[in-house]
């Protein structure tokens, strides 16, 4: 996996990188070691997967307080994605 930081502190884009033979292709989805090397959360506590009938369907992931913060991580299986991200922590360099 490949992790390209992006210009938001604690954002990446991460590439898989496929392996492909006759079978098809395996790709990784998460790996602990890369994630933690990268200082991503680990503890994974649950996912989900949101399936679109319709193109251009609009979908949010919503900012968190603590208790409740959790970390995100959004992938396109199929098709394409436009990921808009806004910082909402005040004191980051990015904010806003």
């Amino acid at each position: 996996m490949k992790f390209h930081k992006q210009n938001l502190n604690g954002v990446y884009l991460i590439e898989p990188e496929p392996f492909g033979d006759q079978r098809g292709i395996f790709r990784r989805h998460f790996c602990h070691k890369e994630f933690s090397e990268n200082g991503i959360v680990t503890d994974v506590t649950q996912a989900n997967v949101s399936e679109n009938n319709f193109a251009l369907t609009l979908r949010g992931f919503h900012y968190q307080l603590e208790p409740y913060a959790e970390g995100k991580t959004l992938s396109c299986l199929k098709g394409e994605i436009y990921d808009i991200i806004v910082d909402l922590r005040p004191k980051s360099s990015t904010y806003m």
